[in-house]
Formats: C-alpha cells, sequence, structure tokens
C-alpha cells in the first residue's frame, strides 16, 4: 500500500532508508513542539512513517506498553523529562537485534564522499570499519545504485570476497589437501576463496602441530561450479606459492561482463597479472614476498607475501587502468 500525505502526494523519502542524521531532525523537531503533520512535511515522510519512527526511539519500557500513534507525544514528554535521553542507543539496539551493523552519522557521511569521489572498496572498509559486503548494500540501500553489480562497478570489490560470491552465486572453492596423517586427502567446498585459505591455513597447522612437516603436503584450490565444473587449463596454472607445501591455485578465466572488476574498458594491447617469485629467490633473499602483479605497459606492483594479496593488486590495476586480465607471467 502507497503512503500518501494530507494533500493525497506520495512523500519523496517515503519507503526510503532512515539515516541517524534524520533521527536527529526528527528529534530536535519533537524537542521545540513541532506537530506530527508538519514534521512529516519536512522530514518528506507520511505521517504514520513518523510515528513508527519514534515508537522505535521510545524506551523499551514505553514502545511494549503502548501504540504507534501516541509514539510522537510520549517521545516529546520522555525529551522534556530527561533531556539527556539516549535515543541514538536505541538505533544501536535495533540494529543488534536484526543482526545488522549499526550506521553513524560519521561512518554515513564518510560513505557520501567515498561514493561521490569514487574512492575504491577498500579505502571505504578502513574508513567506515564495515565489511565489503555491508558497504556495498549500504550504498544499495542509499538509492545510489540499482544493485550490487552497479555498486562494484564504481568502487569495485574484492575478487574473493563475500561481495563476489554475492555477485557469482554459482562459483564455489573446492581445497584439496593431500598428505595430511588421517584422512589422507582433505576435500572441502567454500563459498569464497577467503574461507578456503582460512580452512587450508588451520589444517596445516594442525598437522604441523602434530608432527609433520608442510613440505610432504600438496595443496590444491579449485574455482568452479557446484556441480564440479572446473576451468580449463593449462592457461590459468599457477607455480606453488611459497616455500613448502605445493599450491595450485586454478583461477578462472577473466570474464568480459562490464561489473567484472570496475568500470574501464578492457585493453587488449595490455594484459596484467601475476608474477611468481621462485623458491630458489625466496630462499636467496630470506623473503616472505610470493608475487606481484605486473603489467605489459611497464607498470610493477610490490611483492606481496601473499597470492591473494597479490591477486587483489591485479584486479585493483585492471579496474583503474582497464587492462585485461591476463595469464601469469614467468616466474622471476
Amino acid at each position: 500500500m502507497v503512503m500518501r500525505n494530507e494533500s493525497g502526494a506520495v512523500p519523496t523519502r517515503a519507503g526510503a532508508l532512515w539515516l541517524t542524521s534524520e533521527c536527529r531532525q526528527l528529534i530536535e523537531a519533537i524537542r521545540i513542539g513541532l506537530g506530527v503533520e508538519l514534521i512529516a512535511t519536512q522530514l518528506q515522510r507520511s505521517r504514520s512513517a513518523v510515528q513508527a519512527r519514534c515508537h522505535m526511539l521510545l524506551p523499551e519500557r514505553l514502545a511494549a506498553e503502548f501504540k504507534k500513534s501516541e509514539a510522537v507525544d510520549l517521545l516529546g514528554i520522555e525529551l522534556d523529562d530527561h533531556p539527556d535521553y539516549d535515543w541514538e542507543q536505541r538505533l544501536r539496539d535495533h540494529a543488534a537485534a536484526a543482526g545488522k551493523r549499526y550506521w553513524s552519522e560519521a561512518m554515513d557521511a564518510v560513505l557520501f564522499d567515498a561514493w561521490q569521489q569514487g574512492r575504491p572498496w577498500g579505502e571505504i572498509v578502513a574508513a567506515t570499519g564495515a565489511t565489503e559486503l555491508e558497504v556495498a548494500r549500504r550504498c544499495k540501500r542509499r538509492g545510489w545504485a540499482a544493485d550490487l553489480a552497479e555498486v562494484a562497478d564504481r568502487i569495485g570489490f574484492d575478487p574473493h570476497g563475500e561481495v563476489a560470491a554475492q555477485l557469482d552465486p554459482a562459483k564455489v572453492w573446492v581445497l584439496i589437501i593431500d598428505g595430511l596423517h588421517s584422512p589422507k586427502q582433505h576435500v572441502s567446498v567454500h563459498r569464497t576463496r577467503g574461507s578456503a585459505d582460512i580452512t587450508r591455513e588451520r589444517l596445516i597447522d594442525e598437522y604441523i602441530a602434530a608432527g609433520g612437516t608442510d613440505d610432504q603436503l600438496t595443496v590444491t584450490l579449485v574455482a568452479g561450479s557446484p556441480a564440479g565444473e572446473t576451468p580449463p587449463r593449462p592457461s590459468v596454472v599457477r607455480s606453488p606459492i611459497r616455500v613448502g607445501p605445493a599450491v595450485a591455485a586454478f583461477c578462472e578465466p577473466s570474464s568480459s561482463s562490464a561489473h567484472s572488476h570496475g568500470p574501464n574498458s578492457p585493453d587488449s594491447h595490455c594484459q596484467v597479472g601475476l608474477q611468481l617469485r621462485s623458491e630458489s629467490s625466496c630462499r636467496s633473499e630470506a623473503s616472505g614476498d610470493a608475487a606481484r602483479a605486473i603489467c605489459g605497459c611497464g607498470w610493477l606492483g610490490p611483492w606481496q607475501p601473499t597470492l591473494r594479496q597479490a591477486e587483489s593488486d591485479v584486479a585493483t590495476h585492471h579496474r583503474e587502468q582497464g587492462h585485461s586480465v591476463g595469464t601469469p607471467f614467468p616466474s622471476e
């Protein structure tokens, strides 16, 4: 049912997300004694929406006892009797009860500024403290994008994270470890690359703690469909990425879809991929660096201690420069 105001028009912000800053405006309007109709007009909300929000902001004991239609007056009395009433805590409580992150005014301001400037997802996550998926969903709820694909087009995404899993729900990661004590082979299916990496590290740590040596293990990570289909070889085979257990990561060929990693058009003359550091180089330099991103345009990324970090550099360069993702470069 579409809610209308007294004139019969649909309020501009009908059904829109209530921001904390908007709740603050509501509280200030009630403090100075404005009526519900005037508040609804100022906030471009329906009368019932204002009443429902006031009911949410009431102390729990009052919200449980009184109806929404009485909430505006009751909240006014509460604010008069207790000028320091922490209405924002009620928002935190509701978010926690729903299993959601509470977005403060400061967080929303940072998100808005980052979206306007087109800052990458990694910077937004670091600045807000929210997860990548929470950031993407918040951008969608704010009405800046129709879906997660549009969000990814603007700010990019972690190719191994939750947004990638949402955009490609059919893809799974299959982790296979040969050489463990019992069972001799471990096989598990994961929704994201990150989940598979956590399981791999845990199993190897447990194996070593039980007296094993990691150079006896072979680790394989395969990206495929739930039906078990895997990407073609050999163009996507990667060499061992660290001294110790051999790790072969098979990744799907790059997609031509516009939202794979960003909005730029691919340049067929330049390909960005991974360069793996050889085991002999790692030993001679006593370095933990495993791989780096490298592009045919001459750009070199920094050496990274993990393949996943280097892959993130590849994705960032692809998104920012539009250079297509290619096969791995020869080891150094």
